[in-house]
């Protein structure tokens, strides 16, 4: 399963290592419902989550998805379509967070798990 999803590549017979970069085989959905779940963990409450907490916390779609920063961005890039404005990205002044519309995101997990599996 990992290697379907591009995280673990053989290097050589028997040897493995995860790999870093673009994961084309992994779903939109599945990537926004990771970050709802890494968000709700790591900062219940907040509206408004930092890039770099994305990329590089412990738990975030960034390290368990093994995703590099233009893959990531790349994704959040289109937040605000794929989740009918519930969730936002902003870079002004060098500040880039995505923000959530608490009132919107209500059973948003849900409706994107389904869309990855429909």
């Amino acid at each position: 399963m990992l290697g379907e999803l591009g995280l673990i590549a053989e290097e050589r017979k028997g040897h493995f290592a995860f790999r870093r970069g673009p994961k084309p085989t992994l779903h939109d959905g599945m990537f926004v419902y990771a970050l709802l779940d890494f968000w709700d963990s790591a900062a219940p409450g907040l509206s408004s989550l930092a890039f770099e907490q994305i990329a590089f916390n412990e738990g975030s779609p960034g390290r368990v998805f093994k995703l590099d920063e233009d893959s990531i961005a790349e994704r959040l890039l289109g937040l605000e379509h794929l989740t009918r404005g519930a969730l936002t990205w902003t870079d002004t002044a060098g500040l880039k967070q995505v923000h959530r519309d608490n009132a919107k995101t209500k059973n948003l997990s849900e409706r994107m798990i389904e869309r990855a599996y429909a």
